[in-house]
């Protein structure tokens, strides 16, 4: 498996053993970075549906509650982007799936305090750092949107924040960046990207217009 890191490694060799389907641990951002999709790919009000998928999705690699919630974040800040809903309904939505899913995974309202203060901009730079922590990667990702003055500008907000700034820069680009038609017009720079043939791009959106347009 290329490129496959320690949990999926992990998720496999649990499979094989045993057949289990769910991990039972693992915290790290790694549900999160994979919740863009699940959210592209089905509408505001499929709330549940996207909830429920996302849930299954995320514990066959991320056992531990706090990774659930951040998957959960990340799709529902995709779904309400995706329609064009402004950054601040965005990012609202973002939180209140976070109240939703904590609550429904029985955990400490407190554990979500750093979503709620980078909602709120009160997100301190110093608190970012070399970490795979999955709810404060996505707080980073909450005050960047909040910041946002355009995707270029983002982009690079994102990696000047420090830590895990590959991933945090990755989710914001695709919920800003889904929202452009002409994503080029905005990163200059885009055509030095090493990026998958557009064919399989291409194939790739069109599955998950698909599945919206059945969502629906």
């Amino acid at each position: 498996m290329r490129g496959a890191g320690p949990t999926t490694q992990a998720a496999v060799r649990r499979f094989v053993a045993t057949g289990e389907l769910h991990a039972t641990e693992g915290s790290s951002i790694g549900a999160a970075m994979r919740a863009l999709p699940f959210g592209w790919a089905t509408p505001v009000a499929a709330a549940g549906h996207r909830r429920g998928l996302t849930g299954r999705l995320s514990r066959t690699t991320h056992g531990a509650p706090e990774a659930v919630i951040s998957a959960g974040v990340v799709a529902e800040l995709a779904a309400w982007a995706i329609e064009q809903h402004p950054v601040d309904a965005v990012v609202a939505a973002g939180l209140r799936e976070a109240e939703a899913v904590a609550s429904q995974q029985a955990v400490d309202p407190a554990t979500l305090q750093p979503l709620r203060q980078a909602a709120r901009g009160d997100w301190p730079s110093t608190t970012a750092g070399p970490t795979l922590d999955a709810l404060a990667t996505v707080g980073s990702v909450l005050q960047v949107l909040r910041e946002a003055k355009g995707l270029a500008a983002a982009l690079k907000r994102a990696v000047a924040l420090g830590g895990d700034t590959d991933t945090t820069a990755a989710i914001v680009g695709g919920i800003l960046g889904c929202q452009l038609q002409d994503v080029e017009g905005q990163i200059r720079w885009i055509s030095r990207v090493g990026m998958a043939d557009a064919r399989l791009i291409e194939a790739a959106a069109a599955g998950l217009y698909e599945l919206r347009r059945s969502s629906q």
